[in-house]
């Protein structure tokens, strides 16, 4: 069997860097987080809600992490929960809730699905 090739972008998991606050205590550092690449995995963009501020318009994007893969991709799969950020195409999407992460109980397939949001202030970027 062929497996359909996505159309889309890689999406990648992305992970902080460890630091230390002023205090010595350990912090997560965005300014480089580490990409890892979600194997089997697209996002699906749902709807989209326009706010008008007085500095521009805020958009709130929503959209579904949907990634279906089997054996080693669990091991990634798992490392997304409620605070991860996910990246496409150079836009940061945050997961919103818990994933849901299934595993078949005859053969070895996986399947990661989690909300997404993401919001933009100023004109549209083009989702």
């Amino acid at each position: 069997m062929l497996r359909e090739t996505s159309r889309q972008s890689p999406v990648y998991l992305l992970l902080p860097g460890r630091g230390v606050d002023s205090y010595g205590d350990p912090i997560n550092e965005w300014d480089e987080p580490t990409r890892v690449q979600i194997p089997g995995a697209e996002i699906q963009r749902n709807t989209t809600e326009d706010k008008d501020l007085a500095t521009g318009t805020q958009t709130d994007r929503l959209g579904k992490l949907i990634a279906a893969g089997h054996g080693p991709e669990l091991a990634i799969y798992r490392l997304v929960d409620e605070t991860s950020r996910i990246e496409q195409d150079g836009k940061v999407w945050r997961v919103t809730g818990e994933p849901n992460i299934k595993q078949g109980l005859i053969n070895t397939n996986t399947h990661l699905t989690a909300s997404l949001t993401r919001t933009t202030v100023g004109g549209p970027d083009g989702i």
